[in-house]
């Protein structure tokens, strides 16, 4: 045992958890084998043993502006309604004369369930002899939480609805769209998109959007603009808050090159997450002291509840950008 109290066996069978809050976790799922010899230089003080360096990922960025909310327990959708016609309210022309009547219209919204999930294997001696004060069990079970966490934010933004993805906002039916062709594009052409999609946005659900969001690589280029007198492009859009995501997908369009920038207005977009299961299974490999660290948990993206929420730019001005 360990000078904190901890021994071997603890490490086998101890289960780790993580709180469905995902906070931002740096993305990648660690390969099916690891842990071989020089995972821990052999005789490496405590804290050179704790720098170990994790697998490079993206960090999350949806989890951190959605509303959050416990996943249902039983099902393999999320389904609730919607008002599709609302009651409103006018002015009475005249004392004792009809006052307006709209009656109440509902339809209802549903969205998939998906399953995230992943695993590594190690050997037992990797498990048991990592050294004294550096735990292998929390260690891979942090790398596979991060995994888990970015791969759910990929999911938010462009997951397909079917072959068990999450519903995307990307991929939400009646979401605006405002395109971007252009073949030079420049920050100021873009900013005019950029308004074109807050004001769409902002007439369609009655407010403007809170967040948008969009890859690091198209936040820098926008950093990156001058104006005509050579000074910094002003980018400021008082009441919407700018959001960096790499999670978000920089493959799309027809030469597969083109990322998106999404307004939305956070609130109307809930995330349904269950609490992470993180589970050490020895039994698995025992004929060969193998033990299995996996990971699972379930979430759903009820962005098509209001798909007036969600403004996305798209199009051939969201090819890489050049830095002059």
């Amino acid at each position: 045992c360990t000078s904190t109290g901890m021994c071997p066996s603890d490490r086998l069978s101890r289960r780790a958890r993580s709180s469905p809050t995902l906070t931002a976790y740096p993305f990648q799922l660690p390969s099916a084998a690891c842990c071989a010899a020089g995972f821990t230089p052999t005789g490496a003080p405590t804290f050179v043993a704790k720098a170990i360096a994790g697998g490079i990922r993206a960090r999350s960025a949806a989890a951190q502006i959605l509303p959050i909310q416990p996943i249902p327990e039983y099902g393999d959708n999320v389904t609730t309604a919607k008002i599709t016609v609302g009651p409103v309210a006018n002015i009475q022309a005249t004392q004792n004369t009809a006052i307006t009547e709209t009656d109440i219209d509902s339809d209802t919204v549903t969205t998939p369930v998906g399953t995230i999930a992943g695993m590594v294997d190690m050997s037992a001696q990797a498990l048991d002899r990592a050294g004294s004060g550096f735990e292998m069990d929390m260690f891979i079970a942090g790398e596979l939480a991060s995994a888990y966490g970015v791969r759910l934010d990929m999911q938010v933004f462009n997951g397909t609805g079917t072959s068990g993805q999450l519903l995307g906002l990307l991929n939400v039916s009646g979401a605006a769209l405002v395109t971007y062709t252009d073949a030079t594009p420049t920050v100021q052409e873009l900013w005019m998109k950029l308004l074109e999609a807050r004001s769409t946005a902002g007439t369609a659900l009655g407010y403007s959007p809170t967040h948008v969001v969009l890859h690091g690589r198209r936040y820098s280029w926008l950093q990156n603009g001058r104006d005509t007198a050579g000074g910094r492009f002003n980018i400021d859009l008082p009441g919407t808050t700018w959001v960096e995501a790499n999670t978000l997908p920089t493959n799309l369009g027809v030469g597969t090159n083109e990322d998106a920038i999404l307004f939305i207005s956070a609130g109307e977009l809930p995330l349904y997450v269950s609490p992470l299961r993180i589970e050490m299974l020895p039994e698995i490999g025992s004929s060969t002291l193998t033990v299995r660290a996996r990971i699972y948990g379930y979430a759903a993206m009820l962005g098509n509840r209001r798909p007036e929420a969600i403004a996305k730019i798209m199009g051939t001005g969201n090819t890489p950008p050049v830095f002059a």
